[in-house]
């Protein structure tokens, strides 16, 4: 236990809650393949859900309240959609402990009335229950028209308001966001060996065989297998290998203890998954914040300048050499999700616009675009699926929203978690995910808390006395690092 707190950079005490949750990691394989059996191919899988809840449910309970937000993530990463459907009500294990965690921060708030909170971030959170009220309304006067067999509307209002809501209004500590930094690190080292180890046996051996069992196998054309880890699609796992990326490069670039390993681990596992927005997004992360960091580089005297400009070419000639990208650019599907993406942009254009610009409802946009095109393909963009859904309300209120929470992340010098939320939006706009996939709301909520740590003046029982170092701009030396 001391040995893996020594990894993880805190004390054993910090585990107890991770503890909980690897329990349900162990039983997701041995329940999931019960229910299975139990439901052949019915795709019925409420017994494993609801046993995963009442875990889930119990755990956040009972742990300390600084871990949930790490056994979100990890909850996150281990159980996708693609095995447990929509949850409860929208609530997915993950969105749940988030929302305990919601509820027990309330309560342990200090009676006294806290210090003033950071305008940028009084105006995230205007804009975010804007956001939910404009998305009830929709949901109430515009009822979907078109059945798409994906989450209800309610499902996924409740979803968003947990995951992308709730985070706003509670004051993380450094120490919650701290160690869910440490906790990224080590799931972005396990997903890596995963993903590589799926690249090289070409399947996935735990995963798939229950994706079949209940009836939502995995299906990708092209004759070349991209590792999904236990995320559901190659897609989202190049989603949270990107985000990792964002914000361990800012902690390499701002000589944090520990990031190097979690940084080259995220780029294997982004090349695994073979997702060109991924590795596109995380290029140009790397290049935005080198350029940022540029005089502070010069400034410090730091080698890091020098070893990037020697890495960063040899990166992109080992991703070259695998044949992945251009083994997966050669491919029919490759080609047709590229023509596919250039046509929703005109479709979703046609949507909105039948819509009064003011939005068909939530969930509507991959119906619609299923319909309109003989079922020839969805809205594979996030941002058009919330144009198409929500109207030029919605869409604007949700960028507003994240706007304001990068900018209070800037200010208050939470340069890994800006960077985590712009890499997150600039990959899930390639293909239909937040509206379409409940779970990665809960990223998205975990990407805000990583944003709010800097500025967030924590309960005093809960506080350290000086900021967490993987969230916050370093001070500047001397001399070299």
């Amino acid at each position: 236990m001391r040995t893996i707190a020594r990894v993880l950079g805190g004390g054993p005490a910090d585990l107890l809650g991770l503890g909980l949750v690897a329990a349900i990691v162990f039983c997701v394989v041995p329940i999931g393949y019960v229910v299975a059996a139990l439901t052949y191919r019915n795709g019925s899988v409420v017994g494993v859900v609801l046993v995963l809840v009442m875990v889930a449910l119990i755990a956040a309970a009972t742990a300390p309240v600084h871990v949930l937000p790490s056994a979100a993530l990890v909850l996150y990463a281990v159980l996708p959609q693609q095995l447990i459907g929509y949850g409860y009500f929208g609530l997915t294990p993950a969105l749940l402990v988030i929302l305990v965690w919601s509820v027990r921060r309330w309560v342990a708030m200090p009676v006294v009335r806290p210090e003033p909170i950071d305008r940028w971030w009084l105006g995230a959170r205007f804009a975010a229950v804007l956001l939910v009220l404009w998305t009830v309304y929709l949901m109430r006067t515009r009822p979907p028209i078109v059945s798409g067999g994906g989450p209800s509307a309610r499902e996924w209002v409740i979803s968003l308001a947990v995951g992308g809501l709730l985070v706003l209004y509670v004051r993380v500590s450094a120490r919650e966001a701290d160690l869910l930094v440490r906790t990224l690190a080590v799931a972005t080292i396990a997903a890596a060996v995963f993903a590589v180890v799926e690249v090289v046996i070409q399947q996935n051996p735990i995963y798939l065989p229950l994706y079949d069992a209940v009836g939502r196998g995995l299906h990708l054309d092209g004759g070349l297998h991209r590792a999904s880890v236990g995320f559901g699609h190659p897609l989202y796992a190049g989603t949270f290998f990107a985000v990792s990326f964002a914000v361990f490069f800012v902690r390499w670039i701002d000589d944090v203890p520990r990031s190097l390993i979690p940084l080259i681990a995220a780029v294997a596992g982004a090349a695994s998954t073979v997702s060109r927005s991924a590795l596109a997004v995380a290029a140009v992360i790397a290049a935005v914040v080198t350029v940022v960091r540029l005089p502070q580089l010069r400034r410090t005297r730091s080698p890091k300048l020098m070893r990037l400009l020697a890495l960063a070419p040899l990166a992109v000639v080992a991703v070259a050499m695998s044949g992945l990208i251009d083994a997966r650019t050669s491919t029919g599907e490759a080609a047709r999700s590229s023509e596919v993406r250039g046509d929703n942009v005109t479709e979703a254009i046609v949507l909105a616009r039948s819509s009064g610009w003011v939005g068909s409802g939530p969930t509507t946009a991959d119906p619609l675009t299923i319909a309109s095109s003989g079922g020839a393909y969805p809205m594979e963009n996030s941002l058009l699926q919330l144009l198409v859904s929500l109207g030029v309300p919605g869409l604007v209120l949700f960028l507003t929203t994240l706007a304001l929470v990068v900018v209070s992340a800037v200010r208050s010098g939470a340069h890994a978690g800006a960077a985590a939320a712009v890499a997150f939006i600039a990959v899930t706009a390639g293909y239909n995910g937040l509206e379409t996939l409940l779970p990665l709301h809960s990223l998205l909520g975990l990407v805000v808390l990583l944003c709010l740590a800097g500025a967030s003046q924590s309960a005093t029982t809960d506080v350290p006395s000086t900021p967490a170092p993987a969230l916050t701009a370093p001070r500047t030396s001397n001399g070299p690092s």
